[in-house]
């Protein structure tokens, strides 16, 4: 009842801050949503970030981008290399991600504000991404690198693209192709939502055009005008992919394939079962409301549901609840803009003076207009412990000013310098916690294609490539308390000499 009491009172709060001029109340919500967005709640994972660290330690090596492997794209391996180059201390990267929230935040509410006939809904809106995004996690938001805006919801650029410069600017273009390179498994996915977006547009058209029996030619012609600098920009970038990569399809999903991890079925009483209803009803609205809604609102609906579409393919690679909230922050503006729609078609489908006069219409009208209200109390009640959780730990931590957790990985590396002469032919042999500190405190190379150890598909070809480094003398440094972990294929290796303390094991030519 606790976190309940707490929520209706900060959204009486953000209603009342909807009263305020526009300039004021965006200044407020910006300011409000720093230590909301900032202050973290626990630690991050060592091992999911070294999946964005080690291919930047790589391309920071010298190593060609053909010659490392990236499991989430380049994007935010480049971001990581600049960081390092930069000097800056490597446990705060996680500052990024908390930018990418704050300004998904920031982003969804001043597209639905600029959208939505109803003037208090962009603020729902955004106390509920607040409370999704934010508090409903198990862990805090940044935790898990990859599972930030940062990689998730890159979606929010062509879409306000869309909205701002319309459906065939030559920035939706630009924007997809520079996707499809720095972001390639979500670039793809969106690229092919803009498509199926365009195609829809002409399928509208082309109804039009028969109806009023105009020329289709006419109709091809204007779309090929339209299009052509977009699908230039998109096909060149998918040329560029194939040198610059290899290939057009990305390697980590290659693999996934191979090691059969195609698609999970999803719960029978998984949340997601309600998804399919959302776009179909909003598209049937959008369609329905063509005529009375402006142009920019009808195609930044219509697109933002082929990106829903296309972000829902990540939820049903890991068909776990806890991607709904992933992937939520596309679908929770579907859900407030079928509200916006719902409440218009209903204000405007009735003429009828008295009826609008009539308690029916009263009663039904005061429905709709709670439905935000009602969906934020539904998933208060769902998330309740987490939302309670996080916000103690905020304020707890907002009181002593603590903004982040140390790394508990230690930055010493003399010990491994001294048991292994000094030689910097050294490879780390762990379960990917605290490996890529060991190279990068070290100053170590880190050889190979798949970083950490653990990325290793298939153990065969991991014994092979440490039995290669042990002929070209390098040291093979595992920690004691991984030992488990490795034992199988270190009892595979040939060696001649060995070295153990109570921390290290340590095996050599």
């Amino acid at each position: 009842m606790a976190c309940e009491i707490i929520v209706l009172l900060c959204v009486a709060v953000l209603i009342k801050i909807a009263d305020l001029p526009k300039y004021w109340s965006l200044s407020l919500i910006a300011i409000a949503l720093l230590p909301i967005c900032f202050l973290s709640t626990s630690a991050y994972s060592t091992f999911d970030y070294s999946y964005i660290f080690f291919p930047a330690l790589r391309l920071n090596s010298g190593f060609g981008i053909k010659e490392i492997y990236f499991q989430y794209d380049l994007f935010m391996s480049l971001l990581a290399a600049l960081w390092m180059k930069l000097h800056l201390d490597i446990n705060n990267f996680r500052v990024l991600g908390q930018v990418s929230i704050y300004l998904l935040l920031i982003a969804e509410f001043l597209l639905a504000r600029s959208l939505f006939s109803t003037k208090k809904l962009p603020y729902f809106l955004l106390a509920t991404l607040i409370l999704i995004k934010i508090y409903s996690y198990i862990v805090d938001p940044t935790f898990c690198i990859q599972l930030t805006p940062l990689r998730l919801d890159f979606w929010i650029l062509p879409l306000l693209l869309v909205r701002w410069r319309g459906s065939y600017s030559i920035f939706i273009g630009l924007t997809l192709a520079l996707l499809n390179i720095f972001h390639r498994n979500f670039g793809f996915l969106y690229t092919l939502s803009y498509l199926e977006f365009i195609f829809v547009l002409f399928l509208i058209d082309l109804v039009e055009v028969y109806s009023a029996k105009r020329s289709l030619y006419i109709l091809i012609k204007k779309y090929f005008l339209l299009t052509y600098p977009n699908l230039i920009l998109i096909g060149s970038s998918l040329i560029l992919d194939y040198f610059i990569f290899g290939g057009l399809t990305p390697e980590s999903a290659i693999l996934y394939q191979k090691l059969g991890f195609g698609f999970m079925r999803i719960a029978p009483n998984s949340f997601y079962w309600y998804v399919p209803f959302l776009l179909a009803m909003t598209f049937l609205l959008l369609l329905n409301q063509r005529k009375t809604i402006s142009a920019p609102y009808f195609s930044t609906g219509v697109f933002l549901i082929f990106l829903s579409v296309a972000n829902s393919v990540y939820f049903f690679g890991r068909s776990h609840e806890s991607n709904i909230i992933h992937i939520s922050g596309s679908l929770i503006f579907l859900v407030y803009m079928l509200m916006d729609l719902l409440y218009e078609r209903f204000t405007l489908s009735v003429e009828n003076r008295e009826l609008k006069k009539s308690s029916l219409y009263l009663y039904t009208k005061h429905f709709i207009g709670l439905l935000p209200l009602l969906f934020i109390m539904l998933i208060t009640y769902f998330y309740s412990e987490r939302i309670l959780r996080n916000v103690t730990i905020h304020a707890k931590n907002l009181q002593s000013l603590q903004f982040t957790y140390p790394n508990s990985i230690t930055k010493k590396t003399t010990d491994i310098r001294g048991i292994t002469n000094n030689s910097n032919k050294v490879y780390f042999m762990g379960q990917g916690i605290a490996d890529f500190f060991y190279y990068y405190y070290g100053n170590y190379v880190p050889p190979g294609y798949f970083l950490p150890f653990v990325a290793w598909p298939y153990k065969k070809d991991a014994v092979d490539f440490l039995q290669n480094l042990i002929n070209e003398n390098y040291y093979i440094v595992v920690k004691q308390n991984e030992m488990l972990f490795g034992k199988e294929m270190i009892e595979a290796l040939t060696y001649h000499h060995s070295f153990d303390n109570q921390e290290y094991k340590v095996l050599w030519k």
